[in-house]
């Protein structure tokens, strides 16, 4: 009785997890599109209208760990033009957004998979294989695009010059090495799968 409460209870926790997933990719492709429209829009506008004067930045003040510094609005000067500082943000977010609905894609797979009860089978292991190379090279990506966007961002202002520092999110590859893991017990547990039901 007891079992089949929990079962129950599973089903109920998939079924909402699924109906999240389902409006959350819709809403991130919705967040994508005008995005992208963004982008090819800044393109075709004409440069002169991006120019910022630098005086409006006079006594910002910056949050850095748990320092607030105020940058002075004496080094802020002239005139910045932000249209590639703008195709930047807007290329930024269009990449780290793919990854996350990636993820996501994956994810709702694995789920409706197992709302069919059907988690161990062949399907998933290839899902979960594709989420852990999926991490490691957004490791590599990510954190490219992510300091390319912060290099752009503080060289456009001239606040101080700055290049890109390269390093892969160890993090990441961890987390890509662990679901590949997943990945080959799923698949193992699929071999097996499949011999019970041959052998029944």
């Amino acid at each position: 009785m007891n079992h089949s409460f929990n079962k129950k209870q599973y089903g109920v926790i998939i079924k909402v997890v699924n109906t999240f997933l389902k409006w959350s990719i819709i809403g991130v492709f919705i967040l994508s599109g005008i995005l992208l429209v963004g982008f090819v829009a800044v393109v075709f506008v004409p440069k002169g209208l991006f120019s910022w004067n630098m005086a409006n930045l006079e006594q910002i003040s910056v949050q850095l760990t748990n320092i607030l510094n105020e940058i002075n609005g004496d080094i802020l000067s002239g005139v910045a033009n932000v249209k590639s500082l703008i195709l930047t943000l807007l290329f930024t977010g269009v990449v780290n957004l793919s990854f996350f609905q990636f993820i996501q894609i994956q994810l709702r797979k694995i789920v409706s998979n197992v709302n069919d009860e059907m988690p161990f089978q062949n399907a998933n292991a290839v899902i979960l294989r594709n989420l852990g190379l999926g991490y490691i090279i957004a490791s590599v990506l990510l954190s490219f695009v992510n300091s390319w966007m912060f290099v752009t961002l503080v060289n456009t202002f001239n606040v101080f010059h700055a290049t890109i520092e390269f390093s892969v999110d160890l993090q990441m590859v961890f987390m890509g090495i662990i679901i590949l893991i997943l990945a080959y017990i799923f698949n193992c547990g699929s071999s097996l799968q499949e011999e019970h039901d041959t052998t029944l």
